[in-house]
């Protein structure tokens, strides 16, 4: 018999986080609405108040064609992880 036969017997059919990431989302797309940006300083705070060693690194990259919703052909910003 398979370890896996037995695995939906021993899953966890709720998240116990589920309320908090809901509403870490809902604070997060509040913030994003309100600068009209990601809200990168807020996303560092809020995963280093979980715990999480934080880090950014900035980029640009220019694109051979303009992107999805604008016609511009360099992109930056900010990855947060």
């Amino acid at each position: 018999m398979s370890e896996n036969a037995m695995g939906s017997t021993m899953v966890e059919e709720q998240f116990a986080g589920g309320d908090r990431a809901r509403a870490f989302a809902r604070d997060f797309a509040a913030h994003r609405k309100k600068s009209g940006a990601l809200p990168v300083a807020w996303l560092e705070r809020a995963m280093r108040s979980v715990g999480l060693e934080v880090y950014t690194q900035s980029f640009s990259r220019k694109l051979p064609f303009p992107d999805e919703t604008h016609e511009r052909y360099m992109v930056s910003g900010t990855n947060v992880y």
